[in-house]
């Protein structure tokens, strides 16, 4: 155990630099510590029928009414995970186990056909290995939508392999599972557009089975992956029309170790785990009361900034982008660029420009949002990334080279470069840098100036 001294030094050392890795991890909020340092002395199993575990149950019950407002849908449909990973997991994996165990049991085994998952190759790991793990075990087959260079699938891809398919399902799709926007890049998918698209696909199944008065194939349900998106996006799963969506506490100014999974009532989940059956037997493990209270609380100060970060954000990120490509001409820009006037309106037009903040009223469009507004990802052509991270953190910044999920694949590159037509070369020479609640002009001009001292130093 390290001394009092050893933990002071060390707090010293990583409190004098500037973080910006806020898509790797977040700071807690301090009003959601003041929220969990309210209920931390509910140490008594929420399972317990007496009186101290009644009231520790009665505080999630009440972190779930309070999620499920901000989501749009029934507190039944809101469950919680230990984190954003075993919510995807649980999503994932939790729905293939109980379609195929569903349609084993009514089709004769030499008869049951291979089901189909459609996704991108750029999801994250957790959804990526899931998928594989399945693959590999001869239960799936997966369709992959390519993205164009901006990092973007085309949602008429969709449409097509849909159209292919035939209100019969004859390909048998099952899944479609694409991330809300991208955690490296923060390039934001046409999710509202995918998800209309599979609506009406599951509509044309349930028309073609009437007609034939036959039953109807299996609906095709659509998960989101929206780790990314709880601070700046609409996550209102109705307007989304997605059947499950994953979220966590550590994106969003809340406690790491948990997260929430929303699943439809139309949707049937298998246990992936199994023990005392909490969370409707679909995630056993005694409930930690304390972080499920903060992820509450962290989602409604969430919605409650969202759009006043997100005009300062876009100011920000606008300002770096421009800056960074004046200093270093030759600099890759990996970010897409948000047109601000397309997400942010003042209404009253031009003289609500001149009134305060106060004064006038902004309606933002969160679905013209080109990518995550406080995501810059840039390439460096001849400075390997991790070599730029490590100079940046010994000068005062703390920035990252492509998700923290993958840091371990030691002289990897970026996959989510790569699938954007970068060279395995240049996936090695990118940064990934992610702006916070508290990250100022003058970090970012102090960064810009850091990193072209860097990067004409010791490029080769």
């Amino acid at each position: 155990m390290k001394s009092f001294d050893e933990q002071n030094t060390i707090k010293q050392n990583t409190e004098k630099n500037i973080y910006l890795d806020n898509a790797g991890a977040t700071q807690i909020d301090e009003n959601v510590l003041c929220a969990m340092h309210g209920v931390e002395s509910l140490y008594a199993n929420p399972s317990g029928i007496y009186r101290s575990g009644i009231f520790a149950k009665e505080k999630i019950e009440e972190s779930r009414k309070i999620i499920s407002s901000i989501l749009n849908c029934n507190s039944s449909e809101v469950f919680f995970t230990g984190s954003g990973t075993e919510s995807v997991n649980v999503a994932i994996l939790g729905y293939i186990k109980s379609y195929i165990s569903e349609n084993k049991n009514e089709n004769k085994s030499d008869s049951f056909v291979i089901p189909k998952v459609i996704t991108t190759n750029i999801e994250h790991s957790a959804v990526l290995e899931s998928l594989n793990h399945l693959y590999d075990m001869g239960i799936i087959e997966i369709i992959y939508l390519k993205v164009d260079e901006s990092g973007r699938v085309n949602e008429n891809d969709v449409r097509e392999i849909l159209k292919e398919t035939g209100p019969e399902n004859k390909n048998n799709i099952i899944m479609v599972s694409v991330m809300y926007a991208n955690n490296e890049t923060g390039r934001v998918q046409p999710i509202k557009e995918i998800g209309r698209i599979i609506n009406e696909y599951n509509i044309n199944i349930i028309r073609a089975a009437r007609g034939a008065r036959g039953k109807a194939e299996p609906e095709i349900v659509f998960h989101l992956d929206a780790m990314q998106a709880g601070n700046y996006f609409d996550i209102d799963v109705k307007k989304l029309r997605c059947h499950m969506f994953s979220v966590n506490a550590s994106k969003i100014y809340g406690p790491k170790g948990v997260g929430v999974l929303y699943k439809s009532k139309k949707v049937n989940l298998s246990a992936i785990s199994f023990g005392g059956g909490q969370e409707k037997g679909i995630r056993s493990g005694t409930e930690d009361v304390t972080k499920i209270v903060g992820m509450a609380k962290a989602m409604q100060i969430a919605k409650e900034k969202r759009d006043t970060e997100i005009v300062r954000l876009l100011g920000l990120q606008n300002y770096f982008l421009e800056n960074i490509k004046l200093s270093i001409p030759e600099v890759k820009i990996y970010t897409e660029k948000n047109n601000v006037n397309r997400v942010v309106d003042m209404h009253g037009g031009e003289a609500a420009a001149t009134k305060t903040k106060s004064q006038s009223k902004i309606k933002i469009n969160y679905f013209n949002l080109d990518s995550i507004p406080n995501n810059l990802n840039i390439g460096l052509p001849g400075m390997l990334s991790d070599e730029m991270v490590i100079r940046l953190d010994y000068s005062g910044f703390d920035v990252s080279h492509k998700s923290a999920c993958a840091s371990n694949e030691v002289g990897e590159g970026s996959y989510v470069l790569r699938a954007m037509g970068s060279t395995e070369k240049e996936s090695n020479e990118n940064i990934r840098i992610t702006m916070g609640r508290d990250t100022k002009l003058e970090n970012l001009q102090k960064l810009i100036l850091e990193i072209k001292n860097i990067y004409l130093k010791y490029k080769s």
